[in-house]
């Protein structure tokens, strides 16, 4: 049920090619945005947004314009949310998320992916996912990296200038 709450086992509604709708193992890297978000929302859950924006065509940035929203719904309990933020955090100040690190604080996750089948010659993927700022999030973002093996930070790392570049560095 908390799954559910967070997005997984519900389709996006925006009929991505290939989509799962998060059965078994299987989510989208718009379910794993909406995980966060939730995290990142003191437990309140809303459906994903399309964002647009960042640059002009002059090169200077642009206000992020969101197209639509919805009201929210409360997905997990007050005490889950502070264990996992508190997790997150860590796991980008002093665990394997160190990569993804800007001024303005981060809280999120990574590691590498197999598509299909366990076997030797499997594509490994590298993802990261994550909010920001840490102490007022307005930034959810993941980043999912194909044919990067033996590079789990890769993601990390993008994910941190991009996330820079929302923050205005």
């Amino acid at each position: 049920a908390m799954a559910k709450n967070c997005g997984f086992g519900t389709a996006t509604g925006w009929e991505i090619p290939g989509e799962e709708s998060g059965s078994g193992i299987t989510v989208t890297p718009v379910q794993i945005a909406a995980a966060f978000q939730v995290v990142a929302c003191n437990g309140n859950y809303y459906p994903p947004v399309v964002v647009e924006g960042l640059q002009g065509a002059d090169g200077k940035a642009e206000p992020l314009v969101s197209a639509g929203s919805s009201p929210g719904r409360p997905a997990l309990a007050g005490s889950t949310v502070v264990a996992l933020q508190e997790m997150l955090e860590a796991n980008v100040l002093y665990g394997t998320g160190q990569q993804a690190q800007i001024r303005q604080g981060v809280a999120g996750l990574g590691g590498t992916v197999i598509s299909g089948q366990a076997r030797d010659d499997a594509e490994a993927h590298s993802w990261f996912g994550g909010y920001a700022p840490v102490a007022a999030p307005r930034f959810v973002g993941v980043i999912f990296l194909e044919d990067v093996p033996d590079r789990a930070d890769a993601a990390a790392t993008l994910f941190a200038a991009i996330m820079g570049e929302c923050l205005g560095r």
